[in-house]
């Protein structure tokens, strides 16, 4: 292996992803706080990595891989297989679907209400538009329970 780096601030929930399967495949890697008050995303270096200057980015060697979800199959596949990536399309394809609808369903969900009850001071806060987001919250969590 020639070296993990990942790129990104512990707050966020998709660098959080990306540090949790680091961490559960054992991989050694270097972790740069970038983005939020860290800022580094507009560097040039940085530009030339990831065009969208966003978190998390992932470089692996000669390889760079920005997007969560992009860094997770990138790993589960480069260093997890089997126990992480099968060999089987179909199985792979359960773990891809989850994922798609991590980010297209669950996440627009939570990311709301967190804006709105964390991130919104008291004073502006709209208990009908957070209850919405945490009933919407629940009911995709509970299906992912299920």
């Amino acid at each position: 292996m020639t070296g993990l780096t990942l790129w990104g601030r512990l707050s966020s929930c998709n660098v959080q992803k990306a540090l949790w399967l680091l961490e559960e495949l054992a991989l050694p890697y270097e972790h740069i706080q970038a983005g939020g008050d860290f800022g580094g995303l507009d560097d040039p270096a940085y530009l030339a990595m990831n065009p969208h200057g966003k978190v998390p980015t992932l470089k692996d060697g000669d390889t760079v891989v920005w997007e969560s979800e992009a860094i997770l199959r990138y790993l589960a596949a480069r260093y997890g297989a089997p126990a992480f990536w099968s060999d089987d399309p179909a199985e792979r394809a359960v773990v891809d679907q989850w994922l798609a609808w991590t980010a297209s369903a669950l996440y627009r969900d939570w990311i709301d209400l967190f804006w709105r009850l964390v991130r919104t001071p008291p004073e502006r806060r709209d208990a009908a538009l957070i209850e919405g987001h945490r009933r919407r919250s629940a009911e995709r969590y509970a299906l992912l329970d299920s």
